[in-house]
């Protein structure tokens, strides 16, 4: 079986077509200076905008670095509060430790002195 053969002239044209830089079916399309003045706005705008935006995070920056200034400020208060309280507590124990030994010292003397009376009372004549 043979092949048909294409002429080449016909395939080249048809690809040729196709081409996005083919100049027969590709049409001007020029900007107005009233787009170039819209564009020219809406690029000011945009950069005034930017602008703004990032004044606006400056801003919340210095914001935060001062709440966190005030939040470092309350936890070295509160560090301190707790030393203090944890101070009162080992007194508190100290003291209680004493009134312990004060208590037991008094119930052993005054068990004594019961056990004495008894023996006195009984013993004596």
């Amino acid at each position: 079986m043979a092949r048909p053969e294409v002429a080449p002239k016909a395939c080249c044209e048809a690809n040729t077509a196709d081409l996005p830089g083919n100049k027969k079916e590709e049409k001007e399309k020029t900007m107005t200076d009233s787009n170039f003045e819209a564009l020219r706005d809406l690029i000011v705008n945009l950069t005034n905008d930017i602008g703004n935006i990032k004044n606006d995070i400056k801003d919340l920056d210095k914001k935060v670095d001062v709440g966190f200034a005030k939040v470092d400020t309350g936890f070295a208060e509160v560090k301190g509060e707790i030393k203090r309280i944890d101070e009162k507590i080992n007194g508190w124990d100290k003291r209680l430790e004493n009134s312990e030994k004060i208590s037991y010292t008094t119930l052993t003397a005054l068990i004594l002195a019961v056990v004495g009376g008894i023996a006195k009372f009984l013993f004596s004549k």
